[in-house]
């Protein structure tokens, strides 16, 4: 999912002693003619789901 201040997010994450699957990264990816920044951190849902958290 991406969100607009990941940040934000991720710190009321932290706040609430919520169990992260992956901590926050920053990745970096190869686009058209640029490199694409993003930061991310994943959750697992009580059904086993992945949630990729992104700006």
């Amino acid at each position: 999912m991406e969100i607009k201040n990941v940040d934000s997010i991720y710190q009321r994450v932290k706040e609430h002693n919520i169990t992260l699957y992956r901590d926050m990264k920053i990745s970096h990816y190869t686009g058209a003619n640029e490199i694409i920044k993003q930061k991310e951190f994943l959750l697992q849902d009580p059904n086993g789901y992945l949630l990729r958290l992104t700006n």
